[in-house]
């Protein structure tokens, strides 16, 4: 019996405008390869800087609504006759296992929908003239001070100063000389964590790398949680709190790109380093199903935060994100979530995720004084799941009436 049989791995033929998939239809646990042919997909969940409207050979599509037991997003029709592999979710690991290009492409492809996804919703809150350059790593140490994040700043001017060395560009100089000026006044015997190993252990808020920064590796959560987070409009965005299993820092890695945001250890951590070349021969096929589980819960996120961060009034779109928030933990833990439901996070995290990080004292107090919120220094209590739906109802049509005035 062949691999492919064993897995369950079948070939299918589409003629051109055949149908293969219809939009708001649930995924039966498959994900699917262009191995022949182009295919147009037609959505809604369109990326400011990423073309998602068509696939061809090579490329893949279905993992995220597949792995989220979700609708498809986007109906994709034959556009030039097509051959399709499908395989099964079940045969995840270990058929990219046996076909690391193909993993690799993958990596990529969601990779790039993820920092297309971050990219967007940074655009909402302001964007740099050097994003994307290692050189932002000193803009962002002036906004990491004024934060009051004294250790993200040496970090930043630090490794930027090790970048730039050896690199003798005149048009470096300036910058160079303005990070030592920094990093002299701030702490001038300061180094970088020196960590030996694939295996780090982090202790809480310590940085494992900074937003801007040149990639080296990527890593798997083995225990604990680490903060993802970014800088938008002079002001800390967290992107997500990640725990084990997850994987985080694969953009920088696969595209070659800086850094898109810091990581931190929101609490103790033990994470695993891992490079390009090495982890299919690292991991197991489990943790490799997990990698790909951890990148479709954050597309899928991701997705539907760009609207809620769309809403303007700033009370609706903290409901609306705690409401986002819990349909995720629904989806994947695969419980009924009604009542008492604990959130891994605190007010101050809440507002940093919502890009609300100087809400007006008005916002914190509702928020206080709502009766079905529990509001600890690092979680929050959702009690009655109905009653949240029933705040956001009240506040949409509070804010309409505020519109047609």
């Amino acid at each position: 019996m062949s691999q492919s049989t064993a897995l369950d791995i079948r070939l299918f033929r589409y003629k051109k405008g055949a149908t293969v998939i219809i939009a708001g239809t649930r995924n039966p646990g498959y994900f699917f390869i262009v191995k022949q042919g182009k295919l147009t997909v037609h959505s809604d969940h369109v990326l400011d800087d990423l073309s998602v409207g068509t696939f061809e050979s090579g490329e893949t599509f279905g993992l995220v609504s597949g792995l989220t037991g979700t609708e498809f997003l986007g109906t994709v029709v034959a556009q030039e006759d097509s051959v399709l592999i499908r395989v099964p979710l079940a045969a995840l690991g270990r058929y990219l296992r046996h076909n690391r290009q193909i993993c690799l492409k993958m990596l990529r492809s969601y990779s790039r929908e993820l920092r297309s996804l971050d990219h967007s919703l940074s655009l909402k809150l302001g964007h740099h003239p050097l994003e994307g350059k290692p050189e932002k790593m000193i803009y962002n140490a002036d906004i990491y001070l004024k934060l009051g994040k004294v250790e993200m700043a040496k970090y930043a001017l630090k490794r930027y100063l090790n970048y730039a060395k050896g690199r003798n560009l005149a048009e470096m100089e300036v910058y160079r000389t303005r990070a030592q000026a920094m990093l002299e006044k701030l702490d001038p015997k300061y180094e970088l964590p020196v960590r030996p190993g694939n295996k780090i252990i982090l202790r809480p808020d310590e940085i494992l790398f900074v937003e801007d920064e040149p990639n080296d590796y990527f890593y798997v959560i083995k225990s604990g949680q680490i903060s993802i987070s970014r800088l938008a409009s002079d002001q800390e965005l967290l992107l997500a709190i990640l725990g084990p299993g997850e994987i985080f820092g694969e953009m920088a890695l696969l595209e070659e790109h800086t850094r898109l945001a810091s990581a931190l250890a929101y609490s103790e951590a033990e994470v695993m380093r891992l490079s390009a070349a090495s982890f299919l021969d690292v991991l197991g096929e489990k943790i490799l199903h997990k990698i790909f589980e951890s990148l479709a819960r954050r597309i899928w996120f991701g997705h539907r935060r760009i609207s809620v961060m769309t809403e303007e009034d700033p009370l609706l779109r903290i409901y609306r994100y705690l409401h986002l928030f819990i349909e995720r933990e629904k989806i994947f833990t695969r419980q009924h979530l009604q009542s008492d439901i604990p959130l891994s996070f605190g007010l101050t995290e809440l507002l940093k995720m919502t890009g609300l990080a100087n809400a007006p004292p008005s916002v914190i107090e509702a928020l206080q004084k709502d009766v079905n919120l529990t509001i600890r220094e690092k979680e929050i209590v959702v009690h009655r799941f109905s009653q949240l739906e029933g705040k956001i109802l009240q506040l949409q049509k509070q804010y309409r009436k505020k519109e047609q005035k």
